[in-house]
């Protein structure tokens, strides 16, 4: 950069004579050197440069030092002026070159800034700038070192505050439609003084255009709002149009025209036109009411919904004169106007071509727009519908079968129908209020159910609904008390046991969860106890189901006169108990305990001919301290494991747990079945096995039911009695259904593939009944399988399912929907089975063996098998005997009409395999011994 001599003098630090005498100090020298100009003209140069040579057009790096006296290095240029002899000095500082702070903060400024960079020393003269800069500035490195900093930048303020210690944060325009954002900071020392400056400079012209364009979005937004608003005024359908056509004249469109849809869906007929232009408007409206078809490319376009609008450009050539003189050819634009119901009819705009074409902004806008607009017609439609309506009310109203009335704002009955006279009791119901009913200062929800008194002192349960209508409401009554009674019965038995009226285990599991909620709150110690009837197996198998039950009962009566009314009494399944004692601790629990335990054997008696059937228990307890943090069921699970003790330790006694005593052998082997249940889950220690079911009236094989095995470590399998209660106890038992429905559906798929086609049976437990996860993954499971899900059945015990009938239910539905089948198995096993058929949508009913084993013999069996034949068949389902182990019990079967056949005499549980044996033996067992199930 060359400069002439009047310009290097402009520019310069200090002047000096040829004398070597400072006659003139700038500001730059003063921030430089730190002498003020009072203190340094006058006096010779070497006192501030002692080695620099004092010769025109000479340029070195020598040592300067200042008024402090710091030694600075510094980049000096002397220069000849137009005064005869006298020096123009420039000078910059390079101990930014050397000085650690100067060079840390400025290369980490250039490193890491995507925009121009600028520093300069403390005298204001550029010492660096990144490639950035120079392409923003518009000059070189070369060039611009040592000038000042107010030179570069064009601006004389900004240098002289940041290099006085301030930073500064301005705007620039520097070229036409470019903005830049500067940043200015002053370079500190170690000590704090200022010892240069770096400028950061942004193009921030992209981020003004994107405000700019959020600005119109915004002022899109605003436009939309307004036109929605003045759709919204009126629910006239004309008004209505006349105010659509308009919204988009003239700011989007020199003509916009509106049809509607025929309900032909061929006609299109003219119904508002608005133009910018007086003549073509006047013109346009005169057509209103013209048909034209719709053409057919427009029809599947914008009509089926391929295409939210039709863009293009129209010569107006075979249009009327008046439209085609004013307007010319057209950008025109055609967007459907939508409805709930589909598509109401087609918007045109036409803009002259002598306007720009409307870009993608205003398309998507004019879309926009013609959907408030599509829906303020429907608005209006369904407004012109309502008059129609409020007719069809009346006559409704007057003859619902329900009770209505119109309130006012006050709660005043100002109609009411005669059905509502009839479920009141009251004759006079206009004038009247009714805060039973509808109290206007207590709105609640839009539907209550809530008992109201009549006059005659009944009380009925009306269900009330609410429904806003204009200044009105309407009240919709219904009468619900036979539902409610009904409700009533089906909650008591979703939440107790059929057969003794305790709770069952579903509730009283809640029951639990409140007491250990209320124990930890409130610091309250609590018990739970566990009572399991011993031998009840045995009082079943000798006496019968109806002697069980009795005992059943008899225990639970037992039990429930010696707790407080504060306790929780429940039965858990089978012949197992339980006690929830509040507010209680040890020696409560031994006295309670013990006194059931008395309760039991001394106090329950079931006669049974001549002969009394008596029982004991044994009891688990389980102490719940403000510490415990288990949830229910493995509280459940502790004194599931205290009973076993006891059980296992003689039984009639009990066995406490959770008191800080050591854990028994007994109960260690019950963890240790625990343990390897896990084992087995995590290393496929399990196998699964097969029994044949033989269709009786074909002499075939068409299903077999799968059965768990356990691998046992000396190469022998376990049968599933040994282990599957203590998966029930531990929480086991959801991991071990889902494991084999998993492997059957594997089997499944196999058969499928290999062209067989044999459906099979598999039992799910009581425990994932209760737990929608297995559902889940039942339904997963199935989808995914390569099968034909009417091959698979998923048996679950009658006891079970009624435990569970909520769950069950919803099982049963969801294997509907998959397409597989729901059987009922051991269907005569428990109270009230012929009461449960009606509530179960059940596709099988297998028949519990307890009515098999002696069917020969047994007229009483006889006949219970024939009436549940009779009720399977006429709902349409088969029915499935078990245990099944003699020839004469086949014929027997046959004769009463029973579909298929399962047991020994039909075919022994045999390991797994594609094409099974059974097939070739099926029929033609000899008499075996019998055997448990499975």
């Amino acid at each position: 950069m060359l400069r002439s001599a009047k310009e290097e003098r402009a520019l310069s630090t200090c002047d000096i004579g040829a004398d070597g005498v400072v006659r003139t100090w700038s500001r730059a020298a003063t921030r430089l050197f730190g002498h003020e100009a009072d203190q340094i003209v006058g006096r010779h140069v070497r006192a501030l440069l002692p080695d620099a040579p004092l010769r025109p057009d000479t340029a070195v790096e020598t040592v300067a030092v200042r008024a402090d006296g710091e030694r600075i290095a510094l980049a000096v240029r002397f220069a000849a002026t137009d005064e005869d002899g006298t020096l123009a000095c420039r000078a910059h500082e390079v101990a930014h070159r050397r000085e650690p702070a100067v060079l840390r903060a400025d290369l980490a400024a250039r490193e890491f800034a995507t925009d121009a960079v600028v520093s300069a020393d403390r005298a204001g003269h550029v010492i660096g700038l990144n490639p950035a800069a120079e392409r923003l500035l518009g000059c070189t490195l070369k060039s611009a070192l040592g000038c000042s900093l107010a030179e570069v930048l064009g601006d004389e303020t900004l240098p002289e505050q940041v290099l006085s210690g301030h930073p500064v944060h301005t705007e620039q325009t520097r070229t036409p439609g470019q903005l830049t954002l500067i940043s200015a900071l002053p370079l500190r020392d170690h000590t704090g003084e200022v010892v240069g400056a770096t400028a950061i400079f942004s193009d921030v012209t992209a981020q003004r255009g994107a405000a700019a364009a959020r600005e119109r979005e915004e002022r899109e937004a605003r436009q939309i709002e307004r036109t929605s608003r003045a759709l919204a005024e009126s629910l006239d359908l004309d008004a209505t149009l006349k105010r659509a056509a308009e919204t988009f004249v003239p700011d989007l469109a020199d003509l916009c025209v509106i049809f509607s849809l025929e309900p032909d869906g061929k006609t299109l007929t003219l119904r508002a036109a608005e133009a910018a232009d007086a003549e073509v408007r006047e013109f346009s409206r005169r057509a209103i009411g013209m048909q034209r078809p719709l053409e057919a490319h427009v029809e599947g376009a914008l009509v089926t919904g391929q295409r939210p609008y039709l863009h293009g450009h129209r010569s107006m050539a075979d249009e009327p004169p008046v439209v085609a003189a004013k307007l010319g050819d057209v950008w025109r634009t055609a967007l459907p106007l939508r409805s709930n119901g589909g598509v109401w009819g087609l918007l045109v705009l036409g803009r002259s071509d002598r306007r720009p074409e409307p870009d993608a902004r205003e398309l998507r806008l004019m879309t926009a727009l013609a959907d408030r607009a599509g829906q303020a017609l429907e608005n209006a439609r369904l407004h012109a519908q309502s008059t129609q309506a409020r007719e069809r009310f009346t006559a409704a109203f007057e003859h619902a079968p329900i009770g209505m009335a119109l309130a006012d704002a006050t709660g005043v009955i100002t109609e009411a129908n005669p059905e509502l006279a009839q479920i009141t009791g009251l004759a006079q119901l206009v004038g009247a209020r009714l805060p039973e009913l509808y109290d206007p200062n207590h709105v609640g929800a839009e539907e209550t159910e809530r008992p109201f008194a009549r006059p005659d002192g009944e009380t009925v349960w009306v269900q009330v609904r609410v429904a806003p209508a204009g200044a009105h409401v309407v009240l919709l009554v219904q009468d619900i008390t036979d539902r409610k009674r009904h409700e009533s019965q089906l909650q008591y038995l979703a939440d107790h046991d059929a057969l003794t009226g305790l709770y069952n285990r579903r509730r009283f599991a809640e029951e639990l969860d409140w007491v250990l909620a209320y124990s930890r709150r409130y610091r309250s110690p609590s018990v739970v106890i566990a009572v399991d009837v011993d031998n009840f197996k045995f009082v079943n198998d000798t006496y019968g189901h109806a002697t069980g039950d009795a005992l059943l009962v008899a225990i639970a009566e037992a039990l429930r006169a010696r707790c407080r009314n504060s306790d929780i009494v429940g039965r858990l399944g089978g012949d197992e108990f339980g006690v929830v004692l509040p507010h209680s601790g040890k020696e409560e629990a031994d006295i309670v305990a013990q006194a059931l335990l008395e309760a039991v054997r001394d106090g329950v008696r079931v006669p049974v001919g001549e002969r009394t059937v008596r029982a004991t228990a044994s009891i688990g307890v389980r102490l719940i301290g403000p510490e415990t943090e288990q949830t229910a069921e493995e509280i459940l699970s502790d004194a599931d494991i205290a009973l076993y003790d006891a059980k296992e330790s003689g039984r009639d006694r009990l066995s406490v747990t959770g008191d800080g005593s050591a854990v028994t052998d007994r109960l260690r082997a019950r963890i240790g079945w625990s343990d390897r249940i896990r084992d087995a889950l995590h290393h496929d220690g399990f196998a699964l096995h097969e029994q044949p079911i033989l269709h009786i009236g074909n002499d075939q094989v068409e299903s077999s039911e799968l059965l768990l095995r356990m691998c046992g470590d000396d190469g022998g399998l376990i049968a599933p009695g040994a282990f599957l209660e203590i998966a029930e106890r531990f929480g086991q038992i959801q991991a071990i259904d889902r494991w084999v429905l998993g492997r059957a559906l594997e089997l499944l798929a196999a058969r499928h593939a290999a062209g067989l086609h044999l459906d099979v049976e598999v039992n799910l437990s009581g425990g994932s009944i209760s737990d929608p996860g297995v559902i889940d993954f039942i339904v997963a499971e199935v989808r995914n399988a390569p099968i034909d899900p009417r091959c698979l059945t998923i048996e679950v015990t009658e006891t079970a399912a009624i435990t569970n009938l909520d769950r069950a239910r919803a099982l049963a539905t969801s294997l509907a929907d998959l397409g597989c089948r729901f059987a009922l198995d051991d269907f005569g096993s428990g109270f009230g089975s012929f009461y449960y058929l009606k509530h179960l949508p059940f596709d099988v009913v297998k028949i519990d063996g307890e009515f098999i084993r002696e069917l020969e013999h047994s007229h009483a069996d006889r006949l219970t098998v024939q009436a549940i034949v009779h009720i399977a068949r006429g709902l349409g389902k088969p029915t499935i005997a078990e245990f099944v182990e003699r020839d004469a019990t086949l014929r027997l079967l046959g004769e009463l009409g029973v579909d298929y056949a399962q047991g020994y005499h039909v075919g022994r549980p045999q390991p797994v395999e594609l094409r099974p044996s059974f097939l070739r033996d099926a029929g033609s067992g000899a008499p075996v011994e019998p055997a448990r199930k499975g």
